[in-house]
């Protein structure tokens, strides 16, 4: 009988200690997918940032000249170089995201999978946008926990 018992009372343990696993891993792969669609968001941001800094910089050196601005001091050329960068590289590895979201992650549909992937390799940043703003913007974190596991 006490066999019996401890066998119950063991089974009992390593299913309570698998739903904990599967209730932290739940928790770290939401958490991980909060902190890509924050990046991605500060990446948009910062080629935005970036594309009104050239175009502004634009602006004034036609109204002033090319030789002014091309004249600018360190301290006022350095942030708008720094923007560019990390726009630069942010609207990469959004790209290189969306590329994965599309092939790997998302549960489209194979036909569809096919045209937005067309469409990132086309466009390549652009369709990054695209994708971003029509598909994985408005796309659920994964499922959640059921009730009964987090209980």
């Amino acid at each position: 009988m006490s066999a019996r018992l401890y066998r119950s009372l063991s089974e009992g343990l390593l299913f309570l200690h698998s739903a904990r696993e599967t209730e932290s891993m739940a928790r770290m792969t939401e958490r991980f997918y909060l902190a890509i669609r924050g990046y991605y968001r500060v990446a948009i941001i910062c080629f935005y940032a970036s594309i009104a800094a050239l175009l502004a910089l634009g602006i004034v050196g036609g109204i002033v000249g090319d030789d002014r601005i091309n004249s600018l001091p360190f301290i006022v050329r350095l942030p708008v170089g720094l923007l560019g960068a990390f726009g630069a590289i942010g609207i990469l590895s959004l790209w290189l995201g969306m590329i994965w979201d599309c092939a790997i992650t998302s549960k489209l549909p194979a036909w569809s999978k096919v045209k937005w992937l067309l469409l990132l390799v086309l466009i390549n940043w652009g369709g990054g946008l695209i994708y971003y703003y029509r598909v994985f913007k408005d796309r659920p974190l994964r499922p959640q926990v059921s009730p009964a596991i987090s209980g």
